[in-house]
């Protein structure tokens, strides 16, 4: 292994003899689980070194930014999935929750992923939640995850076309009241009335 090869994180004084020293480095985006640290002797590399006791693991970081609590999504919606990450994570695993975060069901195993803000578009499953999260992970260390800080709704929809905005209903008279529903199964009766 060649001791000139960089990155040279630093060269520090030795310091002083038999004494222990420390150097607080910022850690690299260079995210797995086969890192060491070597120093050596700036006159004599190959002669004068050591390397830490074994393989450490560097983790990013993910945060998800929305949705993040508040938010109402409607089924088969295209709908934007947004978090931050720390260090280059790609891809990464999306799934949602209908109960707050007990349980979780797969969006996507192999969402496009990186740096700094990211976003995946995502049509909106069929549900009807209103303790609905989020939940981004990075597939090779699964302990690098982030959900919703608060729950969101995930619903079907319902729309009404008729009677159309300036309808002339007369008082007595036969009115047809016409709707649709976005969701095979999430609705089973729906009450009709007026304001």
């Amino acid at each position: 292994t060649s001791y000139l090869a960089p990155p040279i994180i630093a060269s520090v004084a030795a310091g002083a003899n038999g004494v222990q020293q420390s150097y607080n480095w910022t850690i690299p985006d260079n995210i797995g689980s086969s890192n060491i640290v070597k120093v050596f002797d700036v006159d004599n590399p190959t002669l004068v070194k050591d390397t830490s006791n074994g393989n450490f693991t560097i983790v990013g970081a993910l945060d998800i930014t929305s949705p993040d609590g508040g938010q109402v999504w409607y089924y088969n919606e295209s709908k934007p999935i947004q978090w931050t990450a720390t260090g280059t994570i790609n891809p990464v695993k999306l799934e949602y929750s209908v109960d707050g975060g007990t349980t979780w069901t797969l969006i996507t195993n192999s969402a496009p992923g990186g740096t700094g803000a990211q976003s995946y578009n995502w049509t909106v499953a069929n549900e009807k939640s209103e303790t609905s999260r989020i939940k981004v992970t990075d597939p090779a260390f699964p302990t690098v995850n982030n959900m919703s800080a608060a729950n969101f709704s995930l619903r079907p929809q319902i729309t009404v076309p008729a009677p159309a905005l300036g309808a002339n209903l007369a008082v007595g008279g036969n009115g047809t009241i016409t709707w649709t529903r976005s969701s095979t199964t999430k609705i089973t009766f729906v009450n009709i009335k007026y304001d």
